[in-house]
């Protein structure tokens, strides 16, 4: 089914997971399983309800629309904007400031992470992955949080604790974290290749030298 993105020829997904906003509660509640129904497909098991966004005070404008925000700010920065100040349990003033910190907070810290590990992965790699493992100074602890990081956002993007707010938190702790690494290490790009070891015959000691001059010897 389209409304669901649904290939019909498929099976059915094992849960359905809805997410509605609260302002429309009465058409995802009472009338879009009706619908579902009538094309034999099987109701949601779990609703996700979202609160309403509201104009803060004072603002001229009447209404914020979505469109003049996606050619002002770009899709990436009301993306994070939306996530982060998701409304749960009550209702979110939107403010144009907090709208402007998250594109600062994207220039600033994933975009110019993004650009310095593009760069290297160019410069040094050819563009590919690296084949070797990583490493370096404080590598064994970056592990461990990235692993425990991982395991936060499985459970923020999961249906039982959905949380997009969580995600997007251990998100900048994890390019953080990956940052500093970065920095603590780049020293290393930078250290010179250790000079070739060439042998050498060795020179005689003195004294021995001394005991094979002609006329000395035994």
């Amino acid at each position: 089914m389209h409304l669901f993105g649904h290939d019909a020829a498929g099976p059915l997904p094992r849960r359905a997971i809805h997410f509605c906003g609260f302002g429309h509660a009465f058409c995802h509640a009472v009338l879009l399983p009706v619908l579902l129904l009538a094309q034999d497909v099987k109701l949601p098991q779990d609703f996700n309800v979202n609160e309403s966004y509201v104009i803060e005070e004072g603002v001229r404008e009447g209404n914020v629309w979505a469109l003049d925000l996606l050619t002002e700010y770009g899709s990436d920065t009301l993306r994070r904007h939306v996530l982060q100040a998701r409304p749960v349990g009550r209702r979110t003033v939107f403010q144009r400031e907090r709208l402007a910190a998250a594109r600062r907070e994207l220039d600033e810290n994933w975009n110019s992470w993004l650009a310095r590990l593009f760069a290297a992965v160019r410069e040094e790699c050819g563009g590919l992955a690296p084949q070797a493992l990583p490493g370096g100074t404080g590598m064994e602890v970056l592990d461990r949080r990235l692993h425990r990081a991982v395991d936060d956002l499985r459970e923020a993007y999961g249906p039982d604790a959905f949380d997009p707010r969580r995600a997007v938190a251990v998100l900048d702790e994890m390019v953080r974290l990956v940052a500093d690494f970065g920095h603590v290490n780049a020293h290393e790009r930078c250290r010179p290749a250790p000079p070739a070891v060439i042998s050498r015959p060795s020179r005689p000691s003195w004294r021995w030298r001394r005991r094979c001059r002609p006329g000395r010897g035994r």
